[in-house]
């Protein structure tokens, strides 16, 4: 099953179950997998509850796409803990007709939670960067690509 907690009224993510504004997805437990945009003025409330429910393994597999706002409390422990794509240039929303709009004004990131990072990896390369780290890699393993890394300089 995929989720869409934080859906719009006209349900533009595919998903097999949308929880819009009016059914205030913060209330409900989650599972399976999420994929989830939240309201950018509160994303560090749904960033502890994608985390909350993964963590109690209700939610195998999750993506959520928020700014890159990598000074604030809410994103600053992901850097090290998940898989993040940080979008190349500017993400355009679509509206009501599935049309480009402008592109936001910030950049933006889609992080990642679960077991699938190499197919994660795979296929947002082409759209974005990713943090230099990845959940569960031991000291050795990064020391060792540092130094590969320090070779070529």
């Amino acid at each position: 099953m995929t989720l869409d907690p934080c859906a719009d009224d006209d349900k533009h993510i595919e998903a097999c179950q949308h929880l819009t504004a009016d059914d205030d997805g913060l209330s409900h437990e989650w599972s399976g997998r999420v994929f989830m945009n939240p309201p950018y003025s509160c994303p560090g409330l749904w960033i502890a509850k994608l985390q909350e429910e993964f963590n109690c393994g209700r939610v195998e597999e999750a993506i959520a796409l928020v700014p890159a706002a990598t000074d604030t409390k809410w994103f600053h422990p992901l850097i090290a803990s998940n898989l993040i794509c940080f979008w190349k240039g500017r993400i355009k929303f679509l509206d009501t007709n599935y049309q480009p709009k402008m592109a936001a004004r910030q950049s933006h990131c889609l992080i990642y939670w679960g077991k699938n990072k190499s197919r994660f990896r795979q296929i947002f390369s082409p759209y974005g960067n990713f943090n230099f780290f990845s959940q569960g890699e031991t000291l050795e393993a990064i020391e060792e690509r540092i130094f590969k890394i320090g070779d070529r300089f």
